[in-house]
C-alpha cells in the first residue's frame, strides 16, 4: 500500500539514493554529491520535500523551493525533482506526490510551477503535469559538438 508524507531530515539518505537514479535516467551531467546532499537538506528543512512509501521504503519524492524568475522578485515554487522508481510509476504515487506539493503550495500561498527536464519519455511526463496544470512552456537543448 502506497502511502504519501512530508519529507524528514531521517530521509535525506534514501531520497539522494533514489535520485540518483533519477539522474541515470535524465541527464548526462556528473553528480556532485555534496551539492545533492545540501539541495536535498535545505528543501527538507523548508517542508517543500514529499515522499511515497511502499511499505516502509521511498518509492518516489517531490522537492520544491521558492524561486523567482530573473527579471522579478516575485516567488514561486519550482521544482528541483520530481521522481518515482520505474516499477511504481503504473501506480497512484506520481498523483500522490503532485497532490502533496498542491496543498503545500496552497498552504504558503505559493504558485506551483513543475517541470519536466528529461531524456526519457518526456511527452508523457508533460502529459501528466497538464491534466490539471496550466502549460507554461518547454526547455530544448543543443548538445555541444566541444571543438
Amino acid at each position: 500500500m502506497l502511502t504519501v508524507r512530508v519529507a524528514t531530515v531521517l530521509d535525506e539518505d534514501e531520497i539522494f539514493f533514489l535520485l540518483l537514479e533519477m539522474a541515470k535516467e535524465n541527464s548526462d551531467h556528473k553528480v556532485s554529491v555534496s551539492k545533492s546532499i545540501a539541495a536535498i537538506r535545505e528543501i527538507i528543512k523548508i517542508g517543500g520535500a514529499a515522499v511515497v512509501e511502499d511499505g516502509k521504503r521511498i518509492v518516489g519524492s517531490v522537492g520544491v523551493s521558492p524561486q523567482s524568475p530573473w527579471f522579478s522578485n516575485e516567488k514561486f515554487l519550482g521544482d528541483s525533482w520530481f521522481y518515482v522508481e520505474p516499477r511504481k510509476r503504473g501506480s497512484r504515487a506520481a498523483v500522490m506526490l503532485k497532490k502533496a506539493v498542491q496543498v503545500f503550495a496552497d498552504r504558503v500561498g505559493m504558485d506551483l510551477v513543475l517541470a519536466v527536464f528529461s531524456t526519457v519519455a518526456a511527452e508523457r511526463k508533460s502529459a501528466f503535469f497538464a491534466r490539471d496544470m496550466a502549460f507554461l512552456g518547454g526547455a530544448y537543448r543543443y548538445k555541444s559538438k566541444g571543438i
